[in-house]
C-alpha cells in the first residue's frame, strides 16, 4: 500500500491519461483479437503458441483469484481511493493481476517470435508494454505490487515452458495437449461454479473464471480440430483479401459475442457458452467460411 500511496501522491491529469492508455494494452479482449488475427492472416503456429501461453496462465490466474480471494486495495484500506473510473476495469479479486497476466502472455509471446527473427526493437517494445501495463495497474490504484509481480513471474514461466516444449509438439500429440488444457479449463469451471453456488465467492467475483474456462475449453477443442482436420492456409492471392478477411472476421466475432449475450443472458452457463463459441468461431468456423468463399471465387474465375 505504501507504493500505491506514492503513486497517489504524484497523480495528475497527464499521468492519469498515460497510464490509462497503457492499461488498455492488458485487456484480455486484445489478446483474443491477437490470436484471431494471427490465425486468420499471419501465422497459425505462432497464434497457437500465444494461445497456449494465454489460456494456461489465465486458467491458473483465475483459479488463484478465487482460491485466495484477496480483495482490491480500496477494500483492504478504505482510506485509499483509486484513480476515478479505474474500478470499471478491475473486476473480481485482486491477486494476481489479470491485466498483467494478459499483457505478459501476449507481449512475451510476441517477443519470443521476434527473437527467432532477431527483431531486437520488437523485443524491447514488448518488454516496455509489459512493464507499462504492470506499472499502470499500480498507478491507477487497482493492484498492489504483489498482484503485478506474481502475475508477471507466473505467466513468463509458462511462456518459457511453452516455447521450450513447442519444438517437441507434433500433430500426433495434439490430442494430448488439447486434453490437458481442456481438463484444466473444465476443472476451473467446476471449481468456480461450486464456489459461487455455496456462497464462498460472489457471482461478480467468480464470473470471470467461467468466461476463462469457456474460452479455454473452446481453444482446446478448436486448436485440435483446426490442426488435425482443417489446416487452414492464412495466405490469400491478393492483399485486399486479407483486409476483407480481417474486417469481416472482427465483425463476425463481435456479432457472436454480443449476439449470444442478448440471446442467452448473463448467467454462468451463458457466459461460459458465449466465450466457448467465440473462440470456436474464430479458429474453426470463420476459417472454414473464408476457405469456402475463396474456393468458390477461384472456380468462378476459371
Amino acid at each position: 500500500m505504501d507504493v500505491l500511496y506514492f503513486f497517489e501522491s504524484i497523480r495528475n491529469p497527464v499521468l492519469n491519461f498515460i497510464f490509462r492508455f497503457f492499461s488498455m494494452f492488458g485487456e484480455e479482449i486484445l489478446v483474443l483479437a491477437a490470436v484471431c488475427v494471427m490465425v486468420w492472416c499471419v501465422d497459425k503456429n505462432a497464434s497457437y503458441r500465444l494461445g497456449m501461453v494465454f489460456f494456461i496462465s489465465s486458467v491458473l490466474a483465475q483459479g488463484t483469484k478465487i482460491a485466495l480471494r484477496i480483495e482490491r486495495p480500496w477494500i483492504i484500506d478504505p482510506e485509499f481511493e483509486p484513480v476515478a473510473g479505474a474500478k470499471t476495469t478491475a473486476t473480481g479479486y485482486s491477486f494476481p493481476s489479470g491485466h498483467t497476466q494478459s499483457a505478459t502472455a501476449l507481449y512475451s509471446s510476441l517477443a519470443f517470435e521476434m527473437r527467432r527473427k532477431n527483431i531486437k526493437w520488437g523485443i524491447i517494445a514488448a518488454a516496455a508494454l509489459i512493464v507499462g501495463v504492470g506499472v499502470s495497474r499500480m498507478y491507477l490504484g487497482v493492484h498492489t505490487p504483489a498482484d503485478v509481480i506474481a502475475a508477471f513471474v507466473m505467466t513468463l514461466a509458462i511462456a518459457l515452458a511453452v516455447y521450450i516444449i513447442d519444438s517437441k509438439i507434433t500433430v500426433s500429440n495434439d490430442l494430448l495437449i488439447s486434453l490437458i488444457l481442456g481438463a484444466a479449463s473444465a476443472a476451473l469451471l467446476v471449481y468456480s461454479i461450486v464456489m459461487i453456488e455455496n456462497g464462498t465467492v460472489p457471482f461478480d467475483n467468480g464470473v470471470d473464471c467461467c468466461k476463462t474456462a469457456g474460452a479455454g475449453l473452446g481453444f482446446a477443442v478448436a486448436r485440435y480440430i483446426e490442426r488435425r482436420f482443417i489446416n487452414y492456409d492464412v495466405k490469400t492471392p491478393k492483399l485486399w483479401m486479407q483486409a476483407v478477411k480481417l474486417v469481416a472476421g472482427v465483425a463476425g466475432a463481435l456479432a457472436v459475442k454480443e449476439g449470444l449475450k442478448l440471446i442467452l443472458g448473463t448467467s454462468i452457463a451463458a457466459h461460459t457458452i458465449r466465450y466457448f463459441a467465440l473462440v470456436i468461431f474464430g479458429i474453426v468456423i470463420y476459417p472454414l467460411i473464408f476457405t469456402a468463399i475463396l474456393k468458390k471465387n477461384r472456380k468462378d474465375n476459371t
